[in-house]
């Protein structure tokens, strides 16, 4: 086929009044407006903190100490803000909501020292709990668990206040 001929062809496609370029996707309309991550103690230095998402892109952290312990370097201890914007929530939301998060119950199995996971996701008026102590969790579990410490760790934290240890905690 000559030169002419494909530049023609191409020609008749772009101008085509019946083939028309693909219908952007609906949004996914998850109505989610807050996840928060708790992570426990565990026996060592297991950092033990919550962060709190919102869906306007703001978030908190409350960090502690490991059981009364001096924290490892790079621990934050104390009450933080941070943002992490309306794009990088959504697609969380959209994540946990795609995994079946709100049909999802607790999951243990028999273990030790290991630090306690809770996540705690917010849709409407109503926020379903998931605590998670396993080595092993199923697949979506992880999955959700890693993206919430990989927003964790690549938040910009700006220390707001420390926090007062009260006895026993």
């Amino acid at each position: 086929m000559g030169i002419f001929a494909v530049y023609t062809i191409l020609l008749l496609i772009a101008f085509s009044p019946n083939i028309k370029p693909p219908e952007p996707a609906e949004p996914v309309q998850h109505r989610i407006t807050q996840i928060r991550l708790h992570k426990g103690p565990c026996f060592g230095y297991c950092p033990v903190y919550t962060a709190t998402f919102f869906s306007d892109g703001r978030a908190t952290y409350e960090g502690k100490a490991p059981h009364g312990r001096e924290p490892m370097p790079g621990y934050k201890i104390g009450e933080y803000a941070g943002k992490v914007g309306t794009e990088r929530f959504d697609a969380l939301a959209n994540l946990a909501d795609s995994l079946g998060f709100f049909t999802w119950t607790d999951f243990t199995q028999r273990a030790t020292d290991l630090p306690t996971t809770k996540i705690f996701i917010t849709r409407g008026d109503s926020t379903h709990a998931v605590t998670i102590y396993a080595l092993n969790p199923p697949d979506e579990m992880r999955a959700l668990m890693q993206r919430l410490e990989a927003l964790v760790d690549s938040t910009k934290w700006e220390k707001i206040a420390d926090i007062e240890e009260k006895e026993g905690e």
